[in-house]
């Protein structure tokens, strides 16, 4: 099971609406109250029981949350252009020789590296093209990435396992 939503939000408190956002969508999941979320030493957020996993992003426009039944990295960027020297920095030599140039293209590629990170709870150090895909798959990695588009967002997941993603989008009420 992947559940991802995700909600346009006005607010200026980003990180009180994503939790708003997890919330809802974990009693949507479980009909019940979310329970408190914990933090690792490296700073990933985590339930306890263990049970259920999750992942999360916000950013100036928007919120999203992923919950899986096994370990869930997720990250979102609203389609923007971007210059030349971030493309360079950001895109392995593999990806460059790949990439279409478009900034699509980009964010995709952007929002999985993003997502790996999540998912390892390590953070990305140093720089992200020591990272690189060939299309959604991770070169030398085993585990699930799918991306999507929602009007002007890409959004990405990493997961241990190929899943079905249930999406759900404007959850959010304020």
């Amino acid at each position: 099971m992947l559940y991802v939503c995700g909600s346009e939000y006005s607010g200026k408190d980003a990180s009180t609406a994503v939790r708003k956002l997890l919330a809802a969508a974990f009693l949507r999941l479980t009909g019940e109250a979310m329970p408190e979320i914990k933090t690792l030493p490296a700073g990933k957020p985590y339930w306890e029981d263990g049970n259920l996993h999750f992942s999360l992003c916000h950013t100036r426009q928007a919120v999203f949350c992923a919950i899986s039944d096994g370990i869930v990295g997720l990250d979102a960027e609203k389609i923007r252009p971007v210059s030349p020297a971030v493309v360079s920095r950001v895109l392995s030599p593999e990806e460059l020789r790949q990439f279409d140039g478009s900034d699509e293209g980009f964010m995709r590629l952007w929002t999985l590296k993003e997502a790996y990170v999540k998912y390892t709870g390590e953070g990305l150090h140093g720089y992200p093209n020591k990272l690189s895909f060939d299309g959604t798959r991770l070169m030398g990695s085993e585990l699930f990435f799918a991306s999507l588009r929602h009007r002007d967002w890409m959004v990405s997941i990493c997961s241990e396992k190929a899943q079905t993603l249930s999406v759900f989008w404007d959850e959010l009420k304020e």
